[in-house]
């Protein structure tokens, strides 16, 4: 059984840690026997009433931290894939640039096959394409493609 305590009164939101021993969604509630006036049984099972009210609440609150919880979870895998999807890329492109071939490259990388090729014949700027060009092709290429 849980330790109750209501140490929880005293503290300002914010200001202090929780009680450990406080849960909010198991309270106590009255046990309601024949020996209560009408008026003690009313007030007893209003009060049951609003602690079933509290735990249900509380419950809610806490799937609902958990589903924010799994989001940010999912968004921040979803990052990290992206983030490892860039620097393969990256790691590709410049393996490319010196040379490699594309079963070299994959012997390296680990990667597919089909990875590596849609890494290097991608849609890159217009402008890398032409990067060693000198300058003067570099600036009649920029009129004609736009960069």
């Amino acid at each position: 059984m849980a330790i109750y305590c209501n140490c929880h009164l005293t503290r300002l939101a914010g200001k202090d840690a929780r009680c450990p021993h406080f849960d909010m969604t198991d309270l106590q509630r009255v046990t309601i026997t024949d020996s209560m006036t009408d008026k003690e049984k009313a007030l007893f099972q209003s009060y049951n009433d609003n602690c079933e009210a509290v735990e249900d609440l509380w419950i809610e609150l806490d799937l609902q931290a958990m589903d924010q919880m799994e989001q940010a979870e999912k968004k921040l895998r979803k990052r990290n894939m992206k983030q490892k999807r860039d620097d393969d890329r990256e790691g590709v492109l410049q393996l490319h640039k010196q040379g490699f071939t594309l079963a070299e490259i994959a012997s390296i990388t680990k990667l597919e096959h089909k990875a590596i090729y849609d890494y290097i014949h991608s849609k890159t700027k217009k402008s890398d394409l032409f990067e060693e060009c000198p300058e003067e092709i570099l600036k009649d290429l920029g009129e004609v493609f736009d960069f």
